[in-house]
């Protein structure tokens, strides 16, 4: 239960400005790669937010409805002490129930067609993502029938015009969040006119789409304002109420060539696992490998609306 002041959970209750500091130290810890603060902060919300309710978790998979200051942190980097949660389920979460509902009734088959957005020029060199390139032309040989836009063609009059015709929606881009009116924030895309090259959260909401996943391999596109009735308005939820039913999204500004080989295992793993499964795996994978193995590196993704 929530009131105000304090959160009441099985364990017994916590301060709710004392909550929200840990979940603002731990992200702090992750995205400076503070390991040590880190480890201990992922285990201290780990017992305090998974611990009490563990026993009764007794699906296959693990759906996170966050509340307030919940929805920005990454649950798949909590530790037990001897794993992270994303090594004990599948994720996948949803701003609102309501959400999750209306995401899975959106439900479709899998399909094969990509259309992908890869580094698109936003007319300045010192943001060129190269590897953004790397991960779309890798996408287009797992996926044949693609459509792969790059550089000066990548642009937003493509996305509103072709969107409707494609299953995968991905974009290796940059994208701006904005804190004062979430429905400003956007995906930088080329500028064709009269586009101005700003796919708009707003303008997302007016989309019609029918895809079988949205990806938006791109620097902090889950992020959304908690509203009062604890709705996220942002990406995720315009691409869901746009026709999408799950969204695979970020929490903070990725590395570009990590998040190219993340990407390639988890578009790789999709062609036979359902949404979860696949990032799951991808993310267990990368968190062993030698150079990227640290949370900042694949904590950042998760998985909105369906599973399957």
């Amino acid at each position: 239960t929530i009131d105000k002041n304090r959160i009441s959970l099985f364990s017994g209750s916590i301060k709710k400005v004392d909550l929200e500091k840990k979940v603002r130290d731990h992200r702090d810890a992750v995205t400076k790669r503070d390991r040590d603060n880190e480890k201990r902060l992922s285990r201290e919300l780990y017992n305090i937010l998974i611990l009490p309710v563990r026993d009764r978790i007794k699906g296959k998979r693990l759906g996170i409805i966050p509340h307030d200051v919940l929805h920005y942190l990454p649950f798949n980097a909590l530790n037990s002490g001897d794993r992270y949660l994303i090594e004990e389920f599948p994720l996948f979460s949803s701003p609102s129930a309501s959400v999750l509902k209306y995401a899975i009734d959106k439900e479709r088959s899998k399909g094969q067609k990509v259309l992908g957005f890869g580094n698109p020029d936003i007319g300045d060199p010192s943001l060129d993502l190269p590897y953004a390139e790397i991960e779309t032309e890798m996408i287009a040989k797992l996926y044949p029938g693609s459509d792969i836009y790059r550089r000066k063609d990548a642009t937003e009059k493509v996305l509103k015009s072709e969107a409707s015709k494609f299953d995968i929606l991905h974009f290796a881009t940059h994208a701006e969040f904005s804190d004062i009116d979430p429905l400003y924030s956007a995906i930088r895309l080329a500028q064709d006119h009269p586009d101005d090259g700003r796919l708009e959260a707003r303008e997302i909401f007016s989309l019609d789409i029918k895809p079988y996943l949205v990806t938006l391999s791109a620097c902090e596109t889950g992020l959304g304002a908690v509203t009062g009735g604890d709705e996220i308005i942002g990406m995720n939820s315009a691409f869901i109420y746009a026709g999408a039913p799950s969204i695979v999204s970020s929490l903070w500004s990725v590395n570009d060539v990590s998040t190219s080989i993340l990407m390639e295992s988890f578009y790789r793993n999709l062609i036979t696992m359902t949404k979860d499964e696949a990032l799951q795996k991808a993310q267990i994978d990368m968190m062993k490998s030698k150079d990227f193995g640290e949370p900042f590196f694949w904590a950042p993704f998760y998985l909105t609306g369906a599973w399957k």
